[in-house]
């Protein structure tokens, strides 16, 4: 019989492979670099204390561990050809010069309206995938939806 986590992990594997998939279709029109898709696992540099201090679920700490990013020097390409880029979860886990670690997009990603309104953050089981910049679209995927996971776009 199979372990429980089976099933969870399996739930999600469509937005993984869709994600990774289509990060090389990217690299194969030149428009990234190879090296730039950063596949799990990511060691260091994912930080789920970080998501939990922001009010992540366990549940969306494990999927966010799970997705592949693409590098820092990729974070301002526009996936529209406007506003929205992608968006990641990895930060530097290494102090800056004063001694403070990097939150990188943590405490934004639960926050599409960038209004740090605690009543319009996204609920602790939806996660953001793309970030939707003045007239972009922020992807959210809704790890509790009923039937199943699905993607909600939404234009702020």
């Amino acid at each position: 019989m199979a372990s429980q986590t089976a099933p969870r992990d399996f739930q999600h594997q469509p937005l993984i492979e869709t994600l990774t998939n289509f990060y090389n279709l990217l690299a194969e029109t030149c428009y990234i670099q190879t090296s730039d898709i950063l596949l799990p696992p990511h060691g260091a540099n994912f930080n789920p204390s970080l998501g939990a201090t922001d009010g992540f679920s366990p549940s969306a700490l494990t999927l966010l561990s799970q997705l592949p990013y693409l590098s820092e020097q990729c974070q301002t390409i526009s996936l529209d050809g406007g506003s929205t880029n992608p968006l990641s979860y990895l930060t530097d886990p290494f102090p800056d010069e004063d001694g403070n670690l990097s939150r990188g997009s943590w405490p934004d990603a639960r926050d599409p309206t960038c209004l740090g309104d605690e009543e319009m953050k996204l609920p602790e089981h939806m996660v953001a995938i793309t970030l939707g910049n003045l007239y972009g679209t922020w992807l959210i995927y809704d790890l509790e939806s009923r039937a199943s996971p699905s993607i909600l776009s939404q234009t702020f």
